[in-house]
């Protein structure tokens, strides 16, 4: 009988557990460590960007390397065999060891990677890299074959400016 009583109690509880948690929309920072630790950035770079057997990425060295933000982007999409020039533009000599990620990694996710580096990693201001977004924009015609286009970077540069309260200039 005792077991009958508790019964409904038991019940009511069990059903609690049954519903799912609230889902948490990943701001473009959390979103890039994701896909840094996914994509294997983090193998080569260090989980926290002080190297291995790639570069370090952290206290700057990313932004020492890439100061505008797209030539960073490009340099993710070409990788070294098409970006060695991205590298050596700031006076560092490519191994080789870079893979280009331009067919692997969507425009959001290569973004959002960057985003991540720069922020997180490095210690970037949002603030500081607002105008280089700018440069996003050229993508769609210097890549005509990854599929960008001019909407879709829109999109990601309205994301960019809101969630980092930043202003990035209009295009040409």
């Amino acid at each position: 009988m005792p077991v009958v009583a508790i019964l409904p109690l038991w019940a009511f509880l069990y059903a609690g557990t049954m519903t799912k948690p609230p889902s948490k929309t990943l701001t473009l920072v959390e979103a890039g460590a994701e896909v840094y630790g996914a994509a294997g950035c983090a193998g080569c770079h260090g989980a926290g960007g002080g190297g291995g057997v790639g570069p370090a990425l952290a206290k700057g060295a990313v932004i020492a390397t890439y100061p505008n933000p797209v030539d960073q982007v490009r340099w993710i999409i070409l990788g070294s065999a098409g970006g060695g020039e991205l590298y050596a533009k700031a006076g560092k000599n490519s191994k080789g060891g870079m893979p280009a990620f331009g067919k692997t990694l969507t425009l959001d996710q290569i973004v959002e990677v960057v985003l991540h580096e720069r922020q997180t990693i490095a210690g970037q201001k949002p603030e500081a890299d607002a105008e280089g977004w700018a440069d996003l924009r050229k993508l769609p015609e210097e890549f005509p074959d990854l599929g960008y286009t001019k909407a879709q970077v829109d999109l990601i540069l309205e994301e960019i400016s809101a969630q980092e309260g930043v202003t990035i200039p209009e295009g040409e």
